[in-house]
């Protein structure tokens, strides 16, 4: 593949098989990032490697949740280890909480509602009517960038 040249972190990205849920966690880090070029990529490789629309959706709805849970949370002032544990979160899941809001905080709580809201409109297409699921999970990942971006909190 390197054809002779340095092996470079970019081939070793494109060779490397990663845990799906990574990738979607990667594909939602982009698009609260508001960084769709990657975004796309990321969702373009999952289409190649044959991930099932489903799937991709499910798993970035979960993350979808989990921040909106911290999100309100933390504007309850309650703390990660304390909701994590009244919500049943398994120990090892309670740092996937913490780091998106250290990360992410600059990402309004309407816009996570929007984008929670918008996840579940795409999801019931795909299971209730026959229709493109690349196009539609393109455009939901267009749709939540944009959402992201957006600073108004309703």
């Amino acid at each position: 593949f390197a054809n002779g040249e340095e092996i470079t972190e970019e081939m070793i990205e494109k060779l490397v098989t990663k845990n799906l849920e990574a990738q979607i966690f990667s594909l939602f880090d982009f698009i609260v990032r508001g960084q769709s070029d990657k975004a796309m990529t990321t969702l373009s490789t999952l289409f190649f490697q044959n991930e099932a629309p489903i799937a991709i959706i499910t798993i970035l709805s979960n993350a979808y949740v989990d921040f909106y849970r911290a999100k309100v949370a933390r504007e309850s002032s309650i703390f990660p280890d304390d909701f994590a544990k009244e919500l049943k979160y398994p120990s090892n899941r309670v740092w996937v909480l913490k780091n998106m809001l250290n990360k992410y905080s600059y990402v309004t709580t309407s816009a996570i509602r929007k984008s929670i809201e918008e996840i579940t409109n795409v999801y019931e297409r795909l299971v209730s009517v026959s229709t493109n699921a690349q196009t539609e999970l393109e455009k939901l990942v267009a749709k939540l960038i944009l959402f992201a971006k957006d600073k108004t909190d309703e």
